[in-house]
């Protein structure tokens, strides 16, 4: 865009020619007078036009992965301005149109679509907080990156991982540190890793891309680091994952969303309900699929390309009978989202038939935890869903849930932790945790 805005700026400042100089006198001039109105009519649309918009009724969408951010109160303090900043972007009537315009002006002129700022490292959904700065370590990095055949990927998988703010050596120090805490107090710990999809489908990354080299390092020593050493309480989801998909050739993620599809969504609920409760299945569930299930791919939306992705839809099937009925589906009313809002889960979720959890557990996840909600919601009758970003807003918060469960799961996505970026993994959250649990004991 640089260079056609200098060509536009050069034409309208070249000096009049003088009217003996010129075959059309005052040509040049007649052209400048007519430029201004039309110039003027642009502005006026571009400032006056989503305001008149919002006049005839249009509202604003959301479409990125998040839900339209709620208007800050003063008790924000200083934040409120950054957060009336996002909280205008998000709610700015014919923006998915002009998302759209710009993606396809940008691949006509320059043949790829525009670079709206730094993928982010962290859950794409994650609560209350702006988007970080559009560079990183003085490198600005796409938030999507365009596969073959069609397939994306979010950039924050690459930014945190080139840009990482803890070694991998403190990122697993900080979470054995809030394992061993919660294992003091007499409550568990659990803790997996939702790999990116980067890691699962790379076979459709470009064959070079910014932050290739970076990434793809970083990410070989954290895997590496916690294979050889794993906090207490984790178990691996990247391994079944990726045998899974090898074994049926069906790809475990969405071809225009960053999340994993129905089969990985299942596989990680059933084993999270497992490692809380050993005990909760006594022969382990198959996970069945077939039919259809579609989403509307976030990735797509971010570069003004909405579209709807499908792949076979699966329920998770526990002995000795398998489920009736029909299971909460992810969107519908029944099924609560959440971001910085914790949301309880009770026994009106979970299926006839099917074995649950009853440990009050609070599950700190992202976004990759709310896309498998249709899968966790039956396996457990006393549930607690908080948004592990929360503790960027709000340590007290995860501390205090902590406190008033038995069970501290936690879910994070591998492009946060590789990085070292997430807010639980800061040393005000620890501390708060620690201190917390502490104080509070479980009493059996």
């Amino acid at each position: 865009m640089t260079s056609v805005d200098e060509q536009e700026d050069h034409a309208v400042e070249v000096p009049e020619v003088p009217a003996g100089e010129s075959g059309r006198p005052g040509g040049r001039r007649r052209r400048l007078r007519l430029r201004r109105p039309v110039s003027l009519a642009l502005a006026g649309l571009f400032f006056f036009g989503p305001a008149g918009a919002y006049a005839a009724g249009v509202r604003a969408s959301a479409i990125e992965n998040h839900p339209l951010r709620a208007f800050p109160g003063l008790s924000a303090g200083w934040k409120f301005f950054a957060r009336t900043s996002a909280w205008s972007i998000d709610h700015l009537p014919l923006r998915s149109e002009s998302v759209r315009a710009n993606v396809a002006l940008n691949e006509r002129v320059f043949g790829q679509p525009p670079v709206y700022g730094s993928g982010d490292s962290g859950p794409v959904n994650a609560p209350t907080q702006p988007a970080p700065a559009g560079r990183r370590g003085g490198v600005t990095y796409p938030k999507v990156i365009q596969g073959s055949d069609g397939w994306l990927y979010f950039g924050g998988d690459v930014t945190g991982a080139c840009n990482p703010r803890l070694p991998v050596s403190e990122v697993l120090s900080r979470l054995n540190r809030l394992a061993a805490a919660i294992d003091r107090s007499g409550r568990t710990f659990v803790f997996t890793v939702a790999p990116d999809k980067s890691t699962v489908l790379p076979q459709h990354l470009p064959a070079s891309y910014l932050g290739e080299r970076c990434a793809r390092a970083r990410k070989a020593q954290f895997w590496s680091a916690l294979r050889s050493d794993p906090p207490a309480g984790y178990f691996d989801l990247r391994g079944p994952i990726e045998a899974e998909q090898k074994r049926t050739g069906q790809p475990a993620y969405w071809k225009d969303d960053t999340h994993w599809g129905q089969y990985a969504a299942a596989t990680y609920a059933e084993r999270l309900a497992g490692r809380v409760d050993p005990t909760v299945f006594g022969t382990p569930p198959a996970i069945a699929c077939g039919g259809t299930a579609t989403r509307r791919g976030d990735l797509a939306a971010i570069l003004g390309r909405p579209r709807t992705d499908t792949m076979p839809g699966c329920q998770i099937q526990t002995a000795p009978r398998p489920v009736t009925g029909t299971l909460p589906t992810v969107g519908s009313s029944r099924v609560p989202d959440f971001t910085g809002t914790p949301v309880h889960v009770g026994d009106r979720y979970t299926a006839a038939g099917r074995p649950v959890v009853h440990a009050r557990t609070v599950l700190l996840g992202d976004s990759f935890s709310s896309t498998s909600r249709q899968f966790l919601f039956p396996l457990f009758d006393n549930l607690t869903l908080l948004h592990n970003q929360t503790s960027s807003v709000s340590p007290a918060r995860v501390a205090d849930a902590i406190v008033h469960s038995s069970v501290a799961a936690f879910e994070i996505v591998e492009r946060t932790v590789a990085g070292g970026t997430g807010s639980f993994l800061d040393e005000r959250t620890v501390r708060a945790v620690e201190k917390a649990v502490r104080a509070h004991p479980l009493r059996h």
